[in-house]
């Protein structure tokens, strides 16, 4: 038979084993969403006001919560007819059976409002596509609230 200092080291290890179970599984466990979104957006170019063009995006896929990571999107994006890949925040082209990487994308939590970073659009030779946006200064709104640790992070002042 065991001894008491057995049984209270058995206990321990137990009790280790179950915690480190629950921690596993807290990480593990996520939720997943099907989402078929079509939004109208604006594509900007935040060096000059006046190059505005409006355009239809729908986004379709799954989005993941997990609670350590965040949310993730994977899934297919279109515009202009267009056909892109998204996985882990980028955006992917197939072009000639290679893969582009396009830039990035990012949402707020329900996935109602999108900032896409095309290129290097900070450095004036990309595109940042917003929506919902009718307007210029809807999409500035949206784009400065869904970039805000992005652009604070790579110190880039807020677009106007």
């Amino acid at each position: 038979m065991y001894d008491f200092k057995t049984a209270i080291k058995l206990n321990r290890l137990l009790i280790i084993v179950l915690i480190i179970g629950a921690i596993g599984y807290v990480l593990s466990s996520s939720e997943s969403k099907q989402i078929n979104h079509m939004m109208t957006g604006l594509s900007i170019k935040p060096d000059m006001p006046s190059d505005v063009e409006s355009m239809e995006i729908r986004l379709q896929g799954t989005i993941n919560k997990n609670l350590v990571t965040g949310y993730h999107f994977n899934g297919k994006m279109y515009i202009r007819g267009e056909e892109y890949n998204i996985g882990k925040q980028k955006i992917i082209k197939l072009e000639n059976g290679k893969e582009e990487n396009m830039g990035q994308i990012y949402f707020d939590k329900d996935i109602s409002k999108v900032a896409i970073l095309i290129g290097n659009w900070y450095s004036g030779d990309g595109t940042l596509i917003i929506a919902p946006a009718y307007v210029r200064t809807d999409a500035v709104e949206i784009a400065n609230s869904i970039l805000d640790a992005y652009l604070k992070d790579h110190q880039i002042d807020p677009i106007d």
